[in-house]
């Protein structure tokens, strides 16, 4: 009986390793896509939202940021990781689209 308890704690360890390493690959995932979109997306997003928000505003801010990061900047933050797909949506659905030189 001693061995079923055993094995089901470890099945509940693993099962929460295996959650945090899903957390994990897909914020890799986000930042790798942040990188691919490049610095010019991200510049172009900042200039499209500009006209809709003011400068300090994070529709503005966090694009900027983006922008830096893909050009080897800083890392943006979790926090603003999580607000990059809203603010692509939201410019998209304001008519926002990218043309790649």
């Amino acid at each position: 009986m001693a061995l079923a308890l055993f094995d089901q704690a470890q099945l509940a360890e693993a099962e929460a390793a295996k959650t945090e390493l899903n957390k994990v690959s897909t914020s890799v995932n986000d930042y790798q896509r942040v990188l691919d979109l490049g610095a010019s997306y991200w510049e172009a997003l900042a200039s499209f939202n500009r006209e809709y928000y003011p400068p300090t505003s994070v529709q503005v801010g966090i694009p900027i940021r983006c922008s830096q990061m893909a050009s080897g900047g800083k890392l943006i933050s979790e926090k603003q990781l999580k607000a990059v797909a809203k603010i692509i949506s939201d410019a998209e659905a304001k008519g926002f689209a990218f043309m790649a030189n």
